[in-house]
């Protein structure tokens, strides 16, 4: 009964004189708190790539040695609506708590961000995935001014544009996502009378404005987004493709992305015994001496190859 009180509240409501009305969409609840299914009330609704489903994630964490085989050594199990992210540093403490705390973890860019890699590299973990790159207009078009044209007096307090010309307005404040942020802005006669200003805003009247993470975070983005572009990087970042083929394996062997019982604590338990029977048959591949599968190559590509080879 206090479940579908639940989702009644969540659903509907009463107005002043005690008629029930659906609730737009603005006002229902978020994803973690919303029931998606009344027969298991911990479930929640998610869409990834174009993907809608309800109920939960599984996370896997492997290790990747060359002479020995590769096992699950941490399974987290989330409910569906959790951002991937959240999931660091729980995981980063489960690992060292377990005496497998890693020197460096390979990571989908959705369980990285530039705070926690900081904070995993407090703990001697060297966090590595692809941080976006810089989200604003011109950071795309060659011939603007993006943030690396500008030059930061962390200092002194103030920015200089690629014109000589120095910012009036420097706030420290917090995100929507109560992370905290530089907001600059340029006066605007300057940017009014200047010859490049199609170059640096589509504002019509605004003056330049530019918002980044403090002096520690912002630095470290720039090093990493730098060095992501490197070969070195790229060449180190490819083991973590293996971890795919974790979940293809989970999935074609196992049905795991399947829950077979209801609520997160049973679901975890499915999650568990799936790696268990993964590292069990890994372990016996290993022992028979059967090399691990290559990257799947899709029938077109087979066909281009042969064609090449032949001609």
């Amino acid at each position: 009964m206090q479940v579908l009180r639940r989702v009644w509240v969540q659903q509907y409501y009463r107005d002043h004189v005690g008629r029930p009305g659906a609730r737009e969409a603005k006002d229902l609840p978020p994803g973690l708190l919303s029931i998606g299914s009344p027969y298991d009330a911990e479930a929640r609704c998610s869409i990834k790539r174009g993907m809608a489903w309800r109920g939960y994630k599984a996370h896997f964490t492997e290790t990747c040695p060359d002479d020995r085989p590769r096992l699950i050594v941490h399974v987290d199990t989330t409910e569906a609506s959790l951002a991937d992210v959240e999931t660091t540093p729980a995981r980063h403490t489960a690992l060292e708590n377990a005496g497998f705390k890693p020197d460096q973890e390979l990571v989908d860019a959705a369980y990285v961000s530039i705070d926690h890699i900081l904070t995993a590299k407090q703990h001697g973990i060297e966090l590595t995935g692809p941080l976006p790159p810089d989200s604003g207009w011109q950071a795309r078009d060659p011939d603007a001014f993006d943030r690396t044209h500008f030059t930061i007096d962390w200092d002194n307090r103030h920015v200089t544009c690629p014109n000589g010309k120095q910012s009036y307005y420097w706030r420290e404040v917090s995100s929507r996502d109560q992370l905290p942020i530089v907001q600059v802005t340029f006066r605007l006669p300057d940017c009014t009378l200047c010859p490049d200003r199609a170059r640096c805003t589509r504002s019509a009247h605004n003056a330049r404005a530019m918002t980044f993470r403090p002096r520690e975070q912002f630095e470290a983005q720039q090093r990493i987004r730098a060095d992501q572009a490197t070969d070195g990087w790229k060449e180190q970042y490819v083991l973590r493709a293996g971890v795919e083929g974790t979940m293809a394996q989970a999935s074609s062997r196992c049905d795991v992305h399947r829950a077979r019982y209801r609520g997160l604590a049973r679901t975890h338990l499915q999650h568990v015994l799936t790696a268990t029977a993964l590292n069990l048959v890994r372990t016996d591949a290993w022992l028979a001496g059967i090399p691990l599968a290559g990257a799947w190559t899709s029938r077109l590509t087979r066909l281009h190859a042969t064609l090449a080879a032949t001609m």
